[in-house]
């Protein structure tokens, strides 16, 4: 049970409307991870040599955001990694909860990694042409 009282103390608040069932879980479990890990799920998806070349040569958001869902669709390594990473932060209740609907959770979970990456290729593609 300290495991599972330090792992909710780490996550930031996500303010979400009230919802049931799998949003619920999206709201409260899924979200707060992605925010907290997102500096590290960056990283990975930057450090995928495969992933990192194909990305590099893409200049407009919507080209971009569909070569990341088709990356994270394709490449079940790297999938697997980005999803490992959000689990493993899980308390025990929301792992059973998350097993439950594995290809529901996993589906949104993937979908807002590629949401999560757009948005910040886009930030960074913004302020590196404010320079």
């Amino acid at each position: 049970m300290e495991r599972d009282t330090n792992l909710l103390a780490l996550r930031p608040t996500v303010v979400t409307e009230e919802t049931k069932g799998i949003e619920l879980f999206q709201n409260t479990t899924l979200r707060p991870i992605l925010k907290f890990q997102h500096p590290l799920l960056i990283q990975i998806l930057y450090s995928s040599t495969l992933a990192s070349k194909q990305l590099a040569k893409i200049d407009n958001e919507h080209d971009y955001h569909t070569k990341v869902k088709s990356i994270l669709s394709s490449d079940v390594g790297l999938r697997g990694v980005l999803i490992g990473v959000v689990t493993g932060l899980m308390t025990h209740d929301e792992y059973v909860a998350y097993a439950k609907n594995l290809k529901e959770a996993n589906k949104r979970i993937v979908t807002m990694l590629a949401k999560r990456y757009t948005d910040t290729w886009v930030k960074e593609k913004d302020a590196s042409q404010q320079c």
